[in-house]
């Protein structure tokens, strides 16, 4: 019998987010982002935020950091721009969010280079 990986060790699920999102585009991403989180349950999330601030990436932002605490997901953010954390603070959400924006590209500790998955909201199978 082979065991699983623990969980901090398993190739997460990255998601780029880019701006501008309409309501739809962020609705049907969340819908499969849940998809693929309950189809291989102790993955962890990173949302990788791409090009300028956008309110339509905020609010996909909030909705998958909800949707990680309900199915006890852990939530890792990397922004390669420096305006999300201000306009998390002028939306008043800068706690739906992880305490700290990683820097983007960044391999932490038990983390691949590549990625198992990456989900574009852009891609026409959301």
């Amino acid at each position: 019998m082979v065991a699983a990986d623990p969980p901090e060790m398993r190739t997460p699920l990255v998601v780029e987010l880019r701006g501008p999102l309409a309501p739809a585009q962020v609705s049907r991403l969340c819908a499969r982002v849940q998809a693929l989180l309950l189809a291989d349950r102790g993955r962890g999330l990173v949302c990788e935020l791409r090009g300028p601030p956008d309110l339509g990436v905020v609010d996909a932002l909030a909705r998958l950091q909800v949707m990680a605490r309900r199915l006890d997901v852990r939530l890792r953010v990397r922004s390669t721009s420096d305006g999300f954390r201000a306009l998390l603070g002028l939306t008043g959400l800068e706690h739906a969010v992880p305490e700290r924006l990683e820097p983007g590209g960044q391999v932490e500790a038990g983390e691949q280079r590549g990625v198992q998955e990456v989900v574009d909201v852009r891609d026409p199978s959301v």
